[in-house]
């Protein structure tokens, strides 16, 4: 909508001058020639070496160029009798309108039809060695690990090593194309990576890994966290979620929080 309301001005409005085709094909090359030139600047600028997109260009950097282009498309034969603040600010009314709309049914009202969800804070192992976790119908794979020298809260956390590099370990396969999986742990030492892996072959196979800590707390740990939306076409894919320790220092891992949510497509 707002494109319209531009061109109808650049193409109804009344002008008072007429140019020569000299005229409009030097105006044209000089916007060409300053958009290459705008383009080159932001490569050297914002682009790593090697990089081959120009993908830091916004439109409000075109602002200069915009009216080149404009007088180009200037009318001096037809004649449309247009009010042409109606126009922009009935547009403007409406583009805002449905902006702020969308706004707060993303941002404040939601569209989150369904969300699945659960905790572990590694206190819990059941006879078959699995962790218990707050939904009690879900048990996960790390109980082996289970150690009680060390603790984020509570008395309990697991232990990753060169030997058991693995703890957390949550299969799941109810993740579906425009989900969103978060997860999130706390580690005391360095090193740790959230993984989510599937090596299920009618989707391709899928791999996330993720590292980046938020922030430490009082007594030393730090939280892991990784937002991931599921954007392969699959349905119901077999993934599968654990803690990884690459390195051959001890980690320890705590109070993990999982949850995936659905919403409308």
């Amino acid at each position: 909508l707002g494109y319209i309301a531009i061109l109808a001005a650049a193409l109804f409005e009344k002008n008072n001058f007429k140019l020569t085709l000299f005229q409009k094909i030097v105006l044209l090359g000089a916007a060409f020639c300053a958009f290459v030139l705008l383009l080159l600047s932001q490569h050297l600028t914002w682009d790593a070496v090697g990089e081959g997109v120009v993908d830091m260009v916004q439109g409000r950097y075109l602002i200069p160029i915009f009216p080149l282009l404009f007088i180009i498309l200037g009318n001096y034969k037809i004649n449309f009798n247009i009010n042409y603040p109606v126009l922009f600010i009935s547009s403007l009314a409406i583009i805002y309108t449905v902006s702020t709309y969308k706004i707060i049914d993303r941002f404040y009202i939601g569209n989150c039809i369904e969300t699945n969800e659960f905790t572990c804070d590694a206190e819990t192992v059941n006879v078959q060695g699995m962790l218990a976790t707050t939904n009690p119908a879900i048990f996960i794979q790390g109980g082996n690990l289970k150690t009680d020298s060390v603790a984020h809260y509570g008395k309990s956390s697991l232990v990753l090593s060169e030997q058991s590099p693995y703890g957390f370990t949550v299969p799941f396969n109810n993740l579906n194309f425009g989900d969103v999986l978060e997860i999130s742990v706390w580690q005391k030492g360095q090193g740790a990576q959230l993984v989510v892996a599937s090596d299920d072959t009618t989707c391709g196979k899928l791999y996330y890994q993720s590292g980046e800590f938020y922030y430490y707390d009082k007594i030393g740990w730090s939280r892991l966290y990784n937002k991931i939306l599921f954007t392969e076409k699959c349905q119901n894919t077999p993934l599968k979620f654990y803690v990884w320790n690459p390195t051959k220092e001890k980690i320890y891992i705590d109070d993990l929080s999982f949850s995936i949510k659905k919403f409308k497509q």
